[in-house]
């Protein structure tokens, strides 16, 4: 397989949305002319969903939206702007020990 674990999930998670690849890098599909990214967990036992700063600004700008999907267990479908609030409610703040500004956001406050 030269493609890594999360990119076939994600090709999985769009065809069954019924949305398309898009051709750069900012968002990892489209459905209906409306963005959105996916986030799926390894497996069962990891936590949290990582939430990219500026491709979660795009996404509220294009009011845009999240899939969370937990391998073998279950999926959901989140508007960006109820991600925010997730955000907020909660004080995360932006981590900057990557290339990129990232939060995270918990499973269960997803499920």
């Amino acid at each position: 397989m030269s493609r890594a674990w999360w990119t076939d999930s994600e090709y999985r998670m769009m065809r069954m949305v019924g949305g398309r690849r898009t051709k750069d890098k900012t968002f990892d599909g489209v459905r209906q002319g409306v963005p959105y990214e996916v986030k799926s967990l390894k497996d069962k036992r990891q936590e949290r969903f990582r939430i990219g700063k500026k491709a979660h600004q795009k996404l509220l700008n294009k009011n845009g939206s999240y899939i969370f999907n937990i391998p073998g267990k279950q999926r959901k479908v989140m508007k960006a702007r109820q991600v925010s609030g997730i955000l907020v409610k909660k004080q995360r703040r932006w981590y900057k020990d990557r290339s990129y500004p990232h939060s995270f956001v918990m499973a269960d406050e997803i499920f």
